[in-house]
């Protein structure tokens, strides 16, 4: 029709499945055709029908299954390194070296399930760490963002409880929290980070918490409280303004143990 030969298409198209997978990503499915297409014309082949069998019996035949299993078994290294699951990600790295050495048929086996069921063990416990670190953090927001000393007082025995399971467990509370993964737990820049494990390491250590933030708290909820009380028609407005219908309630400071209320939009429009 373009006058253009089977072979010549062929090339075309591998030229195209080729660049849909980016080198940095998936380099081996990448290379893949790169090299396939190197290797019909080194070998040059007439047409499609010759191509597809002269890739019988070569690295070729199932080479695409099998770098796609190395694209994504490197993926998952990268990715476990990147959170600090150091030991996970070396289970990847051996399945990585299997892959390369058995090829794909290394996918149909026993070893395959049980290596991965390795990394999986690993994870899950990783995620109950993820957990308990949750707490403590939890505890440390709960305990800095209240004034009142009842929530805090209950707030700093989850800390110690959070520390004290660490322990339990022989693991070290702040060796785990240098691992990238819990960072992400908090959300917090490094600044913040920072003043998070600084406060919980005068707990660890024994010390009292210290009540210096309570009276700017305090302050703060009653300046935010005043505000609100001065400003209800602006309050208000939003409310009947959203109309996103993304926002569902406002936050007021209270005594409660979150020390704000949440009152509906739509109690804010009355």
């Amino acid at each position: 029709m373009n006058g253009k030969s089977d072979m010549e298409r062929l090339y075309e198209l591998n030229e195209l499945r080729a660049s849909l997978f980016d080198p940095e990503i998936s380099p081996r499915q990448h290379d893949y055709y790169v090299r396939l297409n190197a290797f019909y014309r080194e070998r040059g082949c007439s047409s499609v029908a010759e191509a597809t069998e002269m890739i019988r019996g070569t690295p070729f035949y199932d080479g695409l299954t099998k770098a796609k299993m190395m694209d994504d078994t490197s993926l998952r290294a990268k990715a476990m390194r990147e959170v600090g699951y150091e030991d996970a990600a070396k289970i990847h790295d051996e399945r990585l070296k299997k892959l390369d050495t058995q090829g794909a048929v290394y996918a149909y086996t026993q070893e395959w399930l049980d290596d991965f069921q390795r990394v999986e063990r690993k994870v899950r416990a990783y995620a109950a760490v993820k957990e308990l670190f949750g707490r403590v953090y939890n505890g440390y927001i709960d305990l800095i963002g209240n004034p009142q000393k009842a929530h805090r007082d209950a707030a700093e025995k989850r800390i110690r409880e959070g520390l004290q399971a660490f322990r339990a467990k022989g693991m070290d509370f702040f060796r785990i929290a240098a691992l990238p993964a819990m960072k992400r737990v908090t959300m917090l820049n490094d600044a913040g980070y920072d003043r998070f494990l600084a406060y919980v390491r005068r707990i660890a250590d024994g010390a009292e918490v210290s009540d210096d933030d309570v009276t700017a708290t305090a302050d703060e909820q009653r300046r935010v409280a005043a505000w609100v009380r001065e400003n209800m028609s602006q309050v208000r407005e939003a409310g009947r303004s959203e109309t996103w219908k993304r926002a569902n309630c406002i936050a007021v400071p209270s005594k409660s143990p979150g020390g704000y209320d949440f009152i509906a939009m739509k109690e804010a429009e009355i």
